[in-house]
């Protein structure tokens, strides 16, 4: 694969939405109708190129994301396809670090469902510009007008509405272009064609003048151009494609086209609106940097020719090609046996080849160029997320915020022959998919991750591709800790407890509640200095990591060390953190400490027959419901319920509602637990 003639000519973009929307089935299209593959793969029967994994195709669910590149009209397309499952929601955070567009997949039934409001918020943090792809007009009970309306209403943006949907007693059979006026239907592969459209060119004329009316309320140089005089139709057509280009690019509106991918209806002009209206690198321009030696920051352009700075946002393994990073270039060029400075570890690797990925399979190419979007092989380095890759100069870019495991197992080797090979693989894992985590706690290692399905995955991955065979134990919630009450204490040590100097330290810490979900903060008095005060920290962060009721984590506090009294001759580090141990530890067992625990926000989607039951039965898992709604044949409940109730809930409302029930999760927030269940946890 080649270079793009220039960086204009480029796109990054990625596939996102709720769970079953059709993100896959979506790419699969794109890749056929661009040439980039032969066949279509489908992820009902397991083939979709880009659900590689066994585990994806036994789900028929994306897991991990999935990059590949292909060309249409001229323009390079770097297309990364995203999980729609919260478990795997990392795989969507730091690819849309890295893209500078993407296709939000809406299901034309469902309409916008909470996955979509949760990945749409994500793209609003990093400003990635997005075309909305209304999907299965297809279906019997599709309603394009309805989801159309969900977009502005549940994800708060101006719509601007390309394509209309032609609807006939044989279904979905052809989209009206509004921007051009023309009208295409789809031949045998579902391939547009442009057709007479005189049937509907009354609309066309309605539809066209009501576009330009809503551009030009958004945009005011449209709005001079197309009400400042009369001109031609091919210049206002000309003009507003422009014009709504610059809406997209700045975040104030959201085109959206439609299609069905499953029939590959609307797919090939869904690749036209990438070209026309999502953005270039040049687009997006200079990013900040950190420039390592004058520690300072530095802007850095999309240009090869200056200082090479590229970002890693995925890294996997196979056994051919070994470790791979996935690098985004914003500056200069990755060349293979280049030597790059490393930013983690500070210090020069040489590059050992750079490439494409299409899915799961590296091709070699000769160079990565700025703004471009490639894998890149480093053998024996341990390279992960969050990493930077510089030349030219020492730099290094802001990492990635990972979300917050909920859920723990523990894990041991089935054979004692094996623990030295699972200590090693679990650290490999761990660094590719850094939301899982590990800890060693009494002789037990646990397995972080953020929900029941992530550690499933990984389980079964750790087996099917290491080799590596684990017993692990029942899903365990992640609790916190918190104090109710404010409490401060004092302890001023002279050391008659023992003979030796640098016996002597005095402090006093006082701790206060704060707000639920805005962490803690520890600030100590600026008489502590130097090793005295590392200790003093060491001691306060160790001891509100292992909280006073059962070592879970404190939060949602303020911890003060203040009164540090320091003798010239007798104190020492060892004394202070001695002392700062006993004190906190004091103060958080008499500030009235209590249990948090993790709150999913929860949609369950069910017939109109087995709302009762299941209502009822999420209420006596100490769900709170806090809305009902009709969609499209059923009904939504909504509400939010303890993630310690959850346990298994997929299996129990299947067999409640004879498998016609469907529900999703988020994480929502911490809360404090009923002190009945904290006493049960407590036991």
């Amino acid at each position: 694969m080649h270079a793009p003639a220039n960086i204009h000519s480029l796109r990054n973009i990625g596939i996102m939405a709720h769970i079953d929307a059709g993100k896959t089935t979506t790419t699969e299209r794109v890749l056929f109708d661009a040439g980039a593959s032969r066949v279509i793969g489908n992820v009902e029967d397991g083939t979709a190129l880009t659900d590689w994994m066994a585990e994806e195709q036994a789900r028929g669910i994306s897991i991990t994301s999935a990059a590949t590149t292909l060309h249409w009209r001229e323009h390079q397309i770097n297309l990364i396809d995203t999980p729609g499952h919260i478990d795997f929601t990392i795989e969507v955070e730091r690819c849309l670090r890295v893209l500078d567009g993407a296709i939000a997949v809406i299901c034309a039934v469902s309409g916008v469902e909470p996955q979509t409001e949760t990945v749409w918020k994500q793209a609003d943090q990093h400003g990635v510009a997005r075309i909305a792809f209304i999907n299965k007009c297809d279906k019997a009970q599709a309603d394009f007008s309805g989801a159309v309306v969900e977009l502005e209403e549940k994800l708060g943006t101006s719509t601007i509405v390309l394509q209309s949907p032609i609807f006939t007693a044989d279904g979905f059979v052809g989209l009206l272009d509004i921007v051009t006026g023309s009208y295409f239907q789809f031949d045998e592969s579902g391939r547009s064609q442009s057709v007479d459209g005189s049937a509907y060119e009354s609309k066309a004329k309605q539809e066209f003048h009501c576009l330009c009316e809503a551009v030009a309320e958004l945009d005011e140089t449209f709005l001079d151009e197309h009400f400042g005089g009369e001109l031609p139709i091919d210049e206002v057509r000309s003009r507003l494609t422009a014009a709504i280009r610059r809406l997209t690019l700045a975040g104030l509106a959201t085109p959206v086209v439609a299609g069905a991918s499953k029939f590959n209806k609307g797919v090939d002009l869904l690749l036209n609106a990438v070209v026309d209206y999502l953005p270039s690198p040049a687009d997006i321009g200079e990013v900040t940097v950190k420039d390592v030696a004058a520690n300072e920051n530095v802007q850095v352009k999309p240009d090869d020719s200056e200082k090479t700075v590229g970002l890693v946002f995925k890294t996997m393994h196979n056994s051919i090609d070994g470790s791979i990073a996935f690098v985004r270039v914003y500056s200069g060029a990755l060349k293979k046996g280049s030597e790059v400075f490393w930013d983690r570890v500070g210090t020069k690797v040489a590059i050992g080849g750079v490439g494409r990925m299409h899915a799961n399979q590296y091709n070699e190419i000769e160079t990565l160029t700025a703004g471009d979007i490639g894998a890149v092989r480093f053998p024996g380095v341990g390279v992960t997320m969050g990493d930077t890759l510089s030349a030219g100069g020492q730099f290094s870019m802001e990492s990635f915020v990972l979300p917050e495991p909920v859920v723990a197992v523990t894990v041991e080797p089935k054979s004692v022959e094996q623990l030295e090979q699972v200590t090693e693989v679990l650290k490999y894992v761990v660094r590719e998919d850094p939301s899982l985590a590990l800890a060693y706690e009494g002789g037990q290692t646990l397995l972080f991750g953020m929900g029941e399905l992530h550690l499933e995955v990984t389980l079964e991955r750790l087996s099917r591709e290491h080799g590596v065979h684990l017993r692990s134990g029942r899903p365990q919630v992640i609790y916190k800790e918190t104090v109710c009450a404010s409490h401060s204490h004092k302890i001023l040590d002279i050391g008659t407890w023992g003979n030796s100097q640098g016996r002597y330290a005095g402090l006093a810490i006082s701790v206060e509640p704060r707000p639920r979900g805005t962490g803690r903060t520890v600030s100590i008095d600026e008489v502590a200095v130097g090793p005295i005060r590392e200790a003093i920290e060491l001691s306060v962060a160790n001891s509100l990591d292992n909280g006073p009721l059962s070592g879970f984590e404190v939060v949602d506090l303020a911890v003060q060390v203040s009164q540090i009294d320091i003798h010239p001759e007798d104190s020492s580090p060892a004394a202070f953190a001695r002392v700062a141990t006993s004190v906190l530890r004091e103060c958080l067992r008499e500030a009235s400490p209590a249990l948090l625990e993790p709150i999913m926000q929860c949609s369950i989607y069910c017939p109109d027959e087995y709302v009762g039951e299941v209502m009822g039965d999420f209420s006596a898992r100490r769900g709170n419901i806090s809305g009902i709604s009709a969609q499209s044949g059923v009904q939504v409940i909504a509400g939010f319920v303890p993630l310690s109730s959850m346990f298994g809930y997929a299996t129990d409302l299947r067999s409640r509602t004879r498998g016609r029930a469907t529900f999703s999760m988020q994480f929502s927030r911490y809360q404090e637990t009923p002190s009945q269940i904290t006493n049960e946890i407590l036991k």
